[in-house]
């Protein structure tokens, strides 16, 4: 059983040395001397990192907790001891007594171990044994009386000794009032309040959470992770003889921390949490513009994006363009389409600002050129057409289609099925001037159709803005090669 669900009576007898040198082995009557190690208010080791130390005054909350015994080395006739539980402070162990027990040991141990069942105890004289003290909420509950005295083969000791020790199995109650604040003195809101600190102060109402065996600790978690305060008291928060329901929690994390705080009784029983949260962001928010670029161009459906981080998140980003807010974001990624249409074509400013939950703003500014006006397009064709793209003794066609833009743009020529599907397509820079796309005929899985086919060419230019051809027409033929002489042939489409 762990030692933080029973609770363990401690016999110890001590400074042997002393008192065989005090009393004769021999004299049975001796044991009635011998001093009970029980301490007046504890019968728990004095130990702040055992679960069952001091600070619970003999409480727990087993209803079956064990006791151990050190065998008497003051005497070797003892054969075992004879014991009782109630309520009575005041029993007296008798040979004679119904409701005794009897245990022997083992004369050649050092220590007996017995388990108590409490409620069976209980059980035998429930008007009796039923619990009067405040705050008991099972007849079970509240303090006990443990009364023994040793035995011989002769007789049983005439001194009976006692300890006590109590039973509280039923929880605290949660605490009241639990509130984060930045500092001690602070005095303001704190309920969806972003702090720039990551020290957070939290306090809780004063008053005592159980009465039975009384309130004894405070464990504190903070995202779910119970806190370990230093090496005297790693788990707890004590509230024992003194008023302490307050906690400094350093080092937090940005963003929203939840915090619990659960009340413990002397008896290790433990309160369901109660909650708060604090609102940390102690970083400055990072932005940047990632198009366009400084300096870059932009067309008249102009597409602007950025980037802003923070520890704790961010509240909003806004956009302006030549100082005029014109749209604001709030949730990742951070960009908006924009119509330029009433820009003039020229240089303007792009700004960003990034504001984090603590309010903190954070600029990015950089120039742009508007370009509204879209490349021309003109002069193109295809050849030849129809067009035969399978090899056969040698001779195979390939289309080229053939254009004229007045600047430098990306250029696109898309091959369209009979039904308006995409079949395939080619792309690539080109220069101002005359342009040519090459095409073998095939899709992207190598595959000829014969028949007769779409084609379009879009230009982009460095503004973005875009200029669509019309669509025209090409026509792809298989063919064979027909002998007319020896020294000619013909090509037969077919």
């Amino acid at each position: 059983m762990p030692q933080s669900r029973r609770i363990k009576v401690l016999l110890g007898i001590v400074l042997a040395a002393v008192l065989v040198a005090a009393f004769p082995l021999t004299a049975f009557a001796d044991i009635n001397d011998l001093p009970s190690p029980i301490a007046s208010s504890a019968t728990n080791p004095d130990d702040v990192n055992d679960p069952g130390s001091w600070w619970r005054r003999g409480w727990g909350n087993s209803l079956t907790p064990e006791f151990t015994l050190s065998v008497p080395s003051a005497d070797p006739t003892v054969l075992g001891m004879i014991y009782t539980v109630d309520r009575n402070p005041g029993t007296e162990i008798d040979e004679t007594m119904v409701d005794a027990y009897d245990i022997a040991w083992d004369p050649e141990g050092t220590w007996l171990t017995h388990t108590l069942d409490i409620r069976g105890i209980y059980g035998s004289n429930p008007a009796l044994l039923a619990a009067t003290e405040t705050g008991a909420r099972l007849p079970f509950e509240g303090r006990w009386q443990f009364h023994w005295s040793f035995f011989n083969a002769a007789q049983v000791a005439t001194r009976t000794i006692t300890g006590d020790f109590g039973i509280d199995v039923t929880p605290p109650l949660p605490v009241t009032k639990l509130v984060a604040r930045p500092y001690v003195s602070y005095a303001g809101p704190t309920d969806g309040v972003w702090f720039d600190s990551r020290r957070a102060y939290i306090v809780w109402e004063d008053k005592e959470y159980d009465q039975l065996s009384g309130t004894a600790a405070y464990e504190v978690w903070v995202n779910d992770k119970r806190l370990e305060f230093d090496a005297d008291s790693p788990r707890y928060v004590y509230h024992l003889d003194h008023a302490y329901t307050a906690a400094t929690l350093e080092d937090l994390p940005p963003g929203k921390n939840k915090i619990a705080v659960k009340t413990v009784d002397r008896a290790t029983n433990t309160a369901p949490p109660t909650v708060t949260y604090f609102y940390s962001d102690p970083d400055v928010p990072v932005v940047k513009i990632t198009k366009p670029a400084a300096g870059g161009y932009v067309g008249k459906n102009g597409l602007f994006t950025a980037t802003a981080t923070d520890g704790a998140g961010i509240q909003s980003v806004r956009f302006y363009i030549d100082g005029v807010l014109v749209f604001t974001d709030t949730v990742a990624p951070y960009e908006f389409a924009k119509d330029m249409s009433v820009y003039a074509n020229g240089t303007h400013e792009i700004k960003v600002i990034a504001k984090d939950m603590f309010g903190r703003e954070v600029a990015d500014v950089r120039d742009f050129i508007l370009d509204k006006t879209p490349a021309q397009l003109l002069y193109v064709s295809d050849s030849p057409d129809p067009f035969y793209p399978v090899l056969i003794d040698g001779y195979k066609d390939i289309s080229t289609v053939n254009f004229w833009s007045d600047e430098r743009v990306y250029a696109y020529v898309y091959y369209y099925n009979s039904n308006g599907s995409l079949f395939t397509g080619r792309s690539g820079a080109r220069a101002s001037g005359w342009s040519q796309f090459y095409w073998n005929g095939r899709n992207l899985e190598n595959e000829v159709g014969l028949g007769t086919y779409g084609y379009r060419v879009v230009l982009v230019d460095r503004a973005g803005n875009q200029t669509v051809g019309g669509l025209q027409t090409t026509t792809i033929r298989d063919y064979e090669l027909v002998r007319v002489s020896d020294n000619a042939v013909t090509v037969v489409p077919r």
